[in-house]
């Protein structure tokens, strides 16, 4: 499937690459996404968890996820959302990395601000709250390195922006070349968000239904959610 893709990328049929991932992901083979392994270390101390419960955890070796609703003080968070509203920066995202990146409206619409490659945009006065909700974020980082067996782990941050009207990624994983992401980590800035905006984010499960296509559940990206999930590992997409 690889090559069929990357000779289409030549030709830049990107529609047609889009219909090959988009049946590839129903199919049964691709099932088994998860492995079965233990990713939690043992024992946990949950006592000294203060965000990730014990049910989220379980959640995670089980279901490759867990979701916490209203993560911090709501007014908190709207602030943070005006913060984000209002800055500049954002550019087209890319597919792959380093010199072999590509991109393509088909597969992606979304724009990016890497915050990593863009450290002074926090230390602005104005963008305090969002560099306070980052040092939120980072304690489900601290905790799950605590927790689980893949110990200290390298971050990364990025903002992503999907204008609506369409905007989409398909199904994909986390990792890419020399990109061995674990978790990824998601945090929801959309007020006054309604159903019919879209922009869930469907996470296929690791399990078929009677005609052997994927299960799946679809995640709202409501004002002050947190998503936690094996990105590597689960398939996911942005409708």
């Amino acid at each position: 499937i690889q090559d069929v893709i990357e000779a289409m990328k030549k030709q830049g049929d990107f529609a047609e690459i889009a219909k090959i991932v988009t049946s590839q992901v129903k199919k049964q083979n691709f099932n088994n996404f998860i492995e079965n392994k233990e990713i939690l270390t043992s024992p946990i101390d949950y006592q000294k968890l203060k965000i990730i419960s014990k049910n989220n955890l379980e959640k995670l070796q089980k279901e490759g996820y867990f979701i916490i609703e209203n993560f911090v003080n709501h007014e908190f968070a709207e602030k943070v959302a005006q913060v984000v509203r209002n800055l500049v920066g954002f550019v087209p995202s890319n597919l792959g990395e380093g010199i072999q990146h590509w991109s393509s409206n088909t597969i992606r619409t979304d724009s990016i601000l890497w915050l990593n490659k863009n450290p002074e945009m926090l230390e602005k006065e104005e963008n305090r709250p969002l560099l306070n909700l980052i040092e939120e974020i980072r304690k489900i980082k601290i905790e799950l390195e605590s927790s689980t067996i893949y110990g200290e782990m390298i971050e990364s941050i990025q903002l992503g922006r999907y204008q609506g009207d369409g905007g989409h990624y398909l199904a994909h994983l986390d990792s890419v070349g020399s990109n061995k992401r674990k978790f990824t980590i998601l945090y929801y800035l959309n007020p006054d968000w309604k159903e019919e905006f879209g922009g869930h984010l469907r996470l296929y499960l690791n399990e078929s239904d009677e005609k052997g296509e994927k299960k799946f559940i679809n995640v709202s990206p409501k004002l002050n959610t947190v998503l936690v999930f094996q990105s590597a590992k689960m398939l996911h997409e942005v409708l």
